[in-house]
């Protein structure tokens, strides 16, 4: 029974070995065709892509749209530089008149300040020439003393109140550099 068993194994064996020489051919014959396909379906690509660029008419139509969109893309780069130069432009202007307006808004609260402050000194020498009438009044029309004594000491207070307005005003000046005329 033994040498009958190595028989049979033996011959498993070389049906195992005929069968895997088998399936080895049929792996080759079949990436050797897979291989002829993909060759064939190459050489049809490009012979497609050669015949159809030489003789389709869309192609040259294609050719122009793609040369017109590549000077409009030439053109949106230049328009594109251009208002990034507009814009850094447009910048150092906004920055310039910032400075204009500033200097302007100095300018006028000096202004103003002056005007104000010529008001004041004004409005001072009216108050001095009205006490100095009524001073002068009082003195000719008799039991009228009386009279200018009760109002001098308003308008004293009120001449003292206008020379402190006019010192706080002399003493303002505006944050930042100084007005030019």
């Amino acid at each position: 029974m033994s040498d009958k068993g190595k028989e049979r194994d033996d011959d498993q064996d070389d049906g195992t070995v005929e069968k895997k020489k088998i399936k080895i051919s049929l792996i080759g014959i079949l990436i050797g065709v897979l291989g002829l396909f993909s060759l064939l379906q190459t050489g049809a690509i490009v012979y497609l892509l050669s015949a159809s660029s030489a003789s389709d008419p869309r192609t040259a139509e294609h050719a122009e749209q793609l040369q017109r969109l590549q000077a409009d893309v030439e053109r949106i780069s230049k328009v594109t530089q251009s208002a990034k130069a507009y814009n850094q432009h447009a910048q150092v202007l906004e920055e310039r008149l910032e400075r204009v307006l500033q200097q302007t808004d100095l300018n006028n609260y000096a202004s103003v300040r002056d005007l104000i402050l010529r008001q004041e000194a004004s409005y001072q020498l009216f108050i001095s020439a009205l006490q100095q009438g009524m001073y002068d009044l009082s003195r000719m029309i008799k039991g009228s003393r009386t009279w200018y004594e009760v109002y001098k000491e308003d308008l004293d207070r009120v001449a003292a109140e206008s020379k402190e307005r006019y010192l706080r005003l002399q003493e303002l000046t505006p944050e930042g550099p100084e007005p030019t005329q």
